[in-house]
């Protein structure tokens, strides 16, 4: 029965609202259709924590002032995030629940409120796939409570210092660790967690080498994991896990540990104007660009570098396709932003912005311009060793592909 308390299935905002809910877990579709920070199928947690200054305190008085909580979206993650400390202290816990009231944090910090922007995973999907996982598993939640707070102290609340979120990422470190030794790395668990502690590494520890070695070890669980029979959301997993490869890749200039033939095999099929595709389109560039890096600083013979530029120049080209398929994601307004270079200068240095239609609209678009903008600047340099003089062949060839960049439309 529609909103009937206590008999319908359907989730906390449909059984307020007595509307249908279509029962999608971790959140309700119709709720996010309809712009509804759904709340879930479960009930709060309320803690009833008595203390020496409240020794006499009962669950009604728990239950009245948890009620009267304001409700401004960051005092209320601050308080589903002490409840989910509370919740990863207790030996005891719903996984699921926990991990769905993780992702009501996360909503409009991290993920956009509109939970499913396709059929297809993007870079941002791995969070619903951890939302649907029902198995136990303390380096997950520690993970994902790591997370949480790394979140919410990026977005400006002060409440929460940046030791307290390394204090956090340390003990869940020390769980995935301890599930690794324990031969606990095929999990899907496992890898959710460390996919999670390396997202949390991008906003953490910015200079640090730790990334590569989440990648490392990414691939070298997936070289030796049988994936014959995937789960509905390993697709989700996989996606986000050759994207921090690929990233560890282009910053570094060094080829991936796993082959691009086997990144293949572990993304699948996938329409041309996916983020999987796309993914399949960049995960041969690090090996190219670190072959024309290698080839550079030993100025090898022109004829090498040829053929790694225009390797990078077809990868481009590979790069732009995939970006024209994706029909108007932005529009131009005029920018807010006040660039203290402009005070001396009456036009802005960058007098417009654009806006997307959706975070995860935008974050591919960018991605996959990024990595554009890496292999122009890979192939001039290669193109550009050993030259002497205008009539130089090579001269010619990097000439050449600066004119065909130049009128691209970007």
């Amino acid at each position: 029965m529609v909103g009937v308390a206590g008999r319908s299935k359907a989730c906390l905002d449909c059984k307020r609202r007595r509307v249908k809910c279509d029962l999608t877990e971790p959140r309700c579709l119709r709720c996010s259709r309809a712009k509804i920070h759904c709340q879930g199928y479960k009930l709060e947690t309320v803690w009833v924590n008595r203390t020496l200054e409240q020794p006499g305190l009962t669950a009604a008085a728990a239950i009245a002032g948890a009620a009267r909580l304001p409700q401004r979206p960051g005092q209320r993650r601050l308080h589903l995030l002490n409840q989910l400390k509370l919740e990863c202290a207790s030996p005891v816990r719903d996984p699921l629940n926990f991990r769905c009231r993780a992702l009501q944090v996360l909503d409009g910090i991290y993920t956009p409120y509109l939970s499913l922007e396709g059929a297809y995973p993007s870079a941002v999907s791995w969070l619903e796939a951890i939302g649907e996982m029902k198995e136990g598993c303390d380096a997950l939640d520690q993970s994902l409570l790591a997370f949480c707070a790394i979140q919410i102290r990026v977005v400006g609340e002060n409440s929460i210092s940046y030791d307290d979120t390394v204090q956090l990422y340390n003990h869940a470190l020390r769980n995935v660790i301890e599930d690794l030794a324990r031969g606990k790395g095929a999990r899907e668990e496992t890898l959710a967690a460390i996919i999670a502690l390396s997202t949390c590494e991008l906003f953490l520890f910015v200079k640090d080498q730790s990334l590569s070695i989440h990648a490392h070890g990414i691939s070298e669980i997936l070289r030796h994991r049988d994936v014959m029979q995937p789960s509905r959301y390993w697709d989700r997993l996989v996606v986000r896990m050759c994207l921090i490869c690929i990233v560890g890749g282009l910053t570094h200039g060094r080829a991936l540990a796993l082959a691009p033939g086997e990144w293949y095999a572990l993304l699948g099929p996938a329409p041309t104007d996916s983020f999987a595709h796309l993914l399949k389109v960049a995960v041969e560039i690090p090996a190219i660009l670190e072959k024309a890096e290698s080839l550079v600083e030993k100025r090898y013979p022109e004829s090498l570098t040829a053929r790694c530029t225009d390797l990078l120049t077809r990868k481009f080209y590979e790069l732009k396709e995939w970006r024209a398929q994706k029909a108007s994601p932005y529009w131009v307004v005029p920018s807010t932003l006040e660039n203290p270079a402009d005070e001396k200068y009456n036009d802005k240095l960058f007098p417009f912005a654009l806006k997307f239609h959706s975070i995860a609209t935008a974050v591919e678009w960018i991605f996959c311009s990024t990595i554009m903008l890496r292999t122009v600047d890979a192939a001039l340099t290669a193109g550009s060793v050993g030259l002497s003089s205008p009539n130089n062949g090579y001269f010619t060839s990097t000439r050449t592909f600066d004119r065909r960049i130049s009128t691209t439309k970007t």
